[in-house]
Parts: C-alpha cells; sequence; structure tokens
C-alpha cells in the first residue's frame, strides 16, 4: 500500500481527497494547524481543544473568523467563556455524555456519521437528477457512481502527541483501535472511512495494514515546501 503523508502540508495545493481537522486538548502544532485548516473539509474540536484553538487564534487575531464547525464530548474541560463564545457565533456545541468512550472516539464517530449522512443526502439528490433526466429523455442517464458520493476521508488529529505522556500513550491506543486496519472489538469504535493520523510537533504516526508499505516522503527534513526536487520513499513490512 502507497502512502503520501506529506500531501496534507503543500500549502499551494490541497490533497486530492477531502479530509476532517480534528483538535485535541493538547498542545498545537501551529505551522500544521495554518496548513490544514486552510484545506480541510471542516474542523472539529474535542472538548477541551477548543480552549486550545481558541487560543490560537486569538493569538492570530482571527478568533472571530477562524471557526470550528461542531465542538463535541462530555463538554468538561472546555471553558465557560470559550463555550459562551462559540455559541453565540452558532458554532455546535454537541454534549456527548457517554462515558463509554472518551472525547478523542466521540468525535471520530461523530465525523463518520456527519460524512454518512452527507453522502446519503448526495445520493438521493443524484438519484434525482437521474430520475429528472431520465423524464425528460428518452436516452437512460447513466446510474450514480457511490464512489463518487462517498470518497475515501481521511482525519487528521492535531495534538496527538504533545504534553503528558499518559496522554500520548493514550492517543497511540485510541489511533489503533479506531483505525480500519485493525481488528474490531466490542468495546472499541472503527472509523472505516478513511485513515487517521496524529500530528505533533516532529512526527506523522499512522497505522499499517498488515503486508508490504511504501511511505512516500519529500526531499528534505521537514513536512512543508521543498526546494528539492528528489522525494524519499521508505518501504516496511507490517506483521
Amino acid at each position: 500500500m502507497d502512502w503520501h503523508p506529506a500531501r496534507f502540508f503543500d500549502s499551494r495545493t490541497p490533497p486530492s481527497s477531502p479530509f476532517a481537522l480534528l483538535i485535541l486538548n493538547q498542545p498545537i502544532n501551529e505551522d500544521a494547524c495554518k496548513i490544514l485548516k486552510k484545506h480541510a473539509s471542516f474542523t472539529i474540536c474535542a472538548d477541551g481543544g477548543a480552549n486550545r484553538f481558541y487560543a490560537l487564534m486569538q493569538r492570530w487575531e482571527k478568533e472571530s473568523v477562524e471557526l470550528p464547525d461542531a465542538i463535541v464530548g462530555d463538554l468538561d474541560s472546555i471553558s465557560p467563556h470559550v463555550r459562551m463564545y462559540y455559541e453565540s457565533l452558532h458554532v455546535p456545541v454537541i454534549h456527548d455524555p457517554d462515558q463509554e468512550y472518551t472525547d478523542f472516539t466521540k468525535c471520530i464517530r461523530y465525523i463518520q456519521s456527519r460524512r454518512s449522512a452527507a453522502a446519503a443526502a448526495a445520493a438521493a439528490a443524484a438519484i434525482k437528477d437521474t430520475h429528472n433526466s431520465s423524464a425528460t429523455s428518452s436516452v437512460p442517464a447513466p446510474a450514480p457512481r457511490t464512489e463518487e458520493t462517498h470518497p475515501a476521508f481521511d482525519v487528521l488529529i492535531l495534538g496527538g502527541l504533545g504534553g503528558r505522556v499518559d496522554h500520548a500513550f493514550s492517543q497511540i491506543h485510541h489511533l489503533y483501535t479506531s483505525s480500519r486496519h485493525t481488528p474490531p472489538s466490542p468495546a472499541t469504535f472503527t472509523y472505516t472511512d478513511g485513515e487517521l493520523y496524529l500530528v505533533s510537533e516532529e512526527s506523522v504516526t499512522f497505522v499499517l495494514p498488515r503486508g508490504d508499505n511504501r511511505i512516500h516522503i519529500p526531499g528534505g527534513s521537514r513536512m512543508g515546501p521543498s526546494k528539492s526536487k528528489c522525494t524519499t520513499t521508505e518501504y516496511c513490512t507490517s506483521h
């Protein structure tokens, strides 16, 4: 399987496939956030992640224009001021009290449900257009293509490995259990719409499926635009 994680970090060109940005209650890589927020289909804050996002937007003097698309969690970490501020701007603040799942998983679950609803609406619209076209033409209209209405949809998770070590281990655990490449478990939620990537200050972490994997990275030592035209490919086998 081929992986191109650097495609998300090109400030000039958006990646070919859509993705969501998830902000956790951990230190945020500001450079990565600036690029990812620009290209993300939507941005979700996990409970106290809204505090981090709000503080960052304040530093950028964009808190009133750069808004999350939703805040999801048990809402025990978001500050009253930040919650009231975003609610006043009509940002959905979704209280999910389910104690069987962490805020990380609740957000992943929300993103998948949002994608499913959007795909269902797109499919219904395509069917309606097909019927309308058939009614006005003697030539049968082609059936709508499912892959066009529900393409792969990745999730980029900011704040994954910063802060306390127990939080970092927790994020890796949830990355693994939520990945579609790991065996499902009744006690976990599997994100089936695409890949999950944890983005920290110095790394991008993701789960590889079994078999041969090729990870393509740009020339240079850091993610982002590079003057070098060469690329590097790392080969690895996952068991």
